[in-house]
């Protein structure tokens, strides 16, 4: 999961640094993403990215979420998951 934080040259979206996410600076913008460690299906890793992503948005600084999957995976989220759910 990569979470763009808002704001351009802005680090430490997050309070401070914690297990699974590391903070990177996109080189072209200088806008800090977010790279949340998850583990598809883990219970922890679902409370990981929604935690960072409500923290993200109850500040105003979400920008974007990107989730990387391969397409089986996707279609089996899809089957498992109504949609809006963040499990």
């Amino acid at each position: 999961l990569a979470v763009q934080v808002e704001q351009p040259r802005r680090r430490r979206a997050l309070p401070s640094r914690q297990q699974q996410v590391v903070p990177v600076i996109e080189p072209r913008s200088g806008v800090e993403v977010l790279l949340v460690a998850c583990v598809h299906f883990n219970p922890g890793s679902v409370a990981k990215a929604n935690h960072v992503t409500q923290q993200l948005a109850s500040s105003s600084t979400l920008g974007a979420v990107v989730i990387e999957s391969c397409p089986s995976r996707w279609k089996k989220i899809i089957e498992m998951q109504p949609p809006g759910s963040s499990l």
